[in-house]
């Protein structure tokens, strides 16, 4: 059924797209598991949207006087899979396009697997469903901070090789830009303020130590944003901020507010052709309203 739903709205993207082309979208993706489903994404892409660097996003940002271009869009990666190198790079090298990821700092240069993924490692061992395990995740991203890192504490940790510093390096080097996903992935608006500032403090220390420029380039984990964590965010001089909240930006981009819209990069192309013209957005908005949500 949600194969057929977006195959018919696909054929009003293009309309949506026209009617979308001065707003900037950018695409939220994680892993890259596979390559040649990606790859139908980017060629997509490519000719249909003016894909922009996060260098050219910041200075229209932080600069009156520059404009981004119609049907501009930029590509983001969220945590720091390793399929990103593996599949996902050399797709966007081979089709000469830029993008930018967002690494959790503490799993780079190690074999320690996502705290999401021991949950779900750990929930299959003992025979819990995928809808199971889904909602012990959701739980723990609502729980203050303090009482997350207990229960997980409980949860034996698990394998996987993640990147390195070098292999960042080689990525940077290839148009990739390496952005700050914080250095434990907490959810900002359940941690304390002492919290943030120790999360922001660590991974600008390895940044700093790996010669990697991109502290200041920051994806709000699980998109979780209050005024506090703003204010914080920009004491410690983050100058652009990304959300997750699968919306399409408006005329006016404001640095630390930047949507993102959620894709998967095995996802049909028809899916990604809605979610990437405002198509989705746009339907998710008039249900809010019509449900009086907003």
């Amino acid at each position: 059924m949600r194969k057929y739903y977006y195959q018919i709205l696909s054929f009003f993207s293009g309309i949506i797209r026209f009617y979308f082309r001065k707003n900037l979208r950018v695409l939220a993706y994680h892993d890259v598991p596979n390559k040649a489903v990606f790859s139908s994404h980017i060629k997509y892409l490519k000719s249909h949207y003016n894909i922009i660097s996060i260098q050219t996003l910041r200075e229209s940002l932080l600069n009156d006087d520059v404009k981004l271009p119609n049907y501009s869009l930029l590509i983001t990666f969220d945590d720091g899979y390793r399929n990103v190198l593996e599949n996902g790079l050399p797709v966007l090298i081979k089709n000469k396009v830029s993008s930018c990821i967002f690494i959790i700092t503490r799993y780079i240069d190690t074999t320690t697997n996502f705290w999401w993924k021991d949950v779900e490692v750990n929930g299959k061992v003992k025979g819990e469903s995928s809808k199971e395990i889904r909602q012990t995740i959701n739980k723990l991203k609502k729980i203050t901070n303090k009482e997350r890192i207990a229960i997980l504490n409980k949860i034996p940790s698990t394998e996987q090789k993640q990147l390195t510093s070098k292999e960042l390096r080689y990525m940077i080097r290839n148009k990739m830009y390496v952005g700050n996903h914080t250095h434990n992935h907490p959810m900002l608006n359940n941690c304390s303020d002492d919290e943030i500032q120790n999360e922001l403090e660590t991974s600008k220390y390895l940044f700093n130590q790996w010669k990697i420029e991109g502290f200041d380039i920051f994806a709000y984990p699980n998109g979780d944003r209050t005024e506090k964590t703003d204010e914080i965010l920009l004491i410690n001089h983050i100058k652009l901020a990304f959300l997750f909240d699968h919306s399409i930006n408006s005329t006016s981009i404001t640095s630390m507010g930047i949507s993102r819209i959620r894709t998967n990069a095995d996802m049909p192309l028809s899916e990604l052709k809605v979610k990437a013209s405002g198509l989705h957005s746009l339907i998710s908005n008039l249900t809010l309203i019509r449900n009086g949500s907003i």
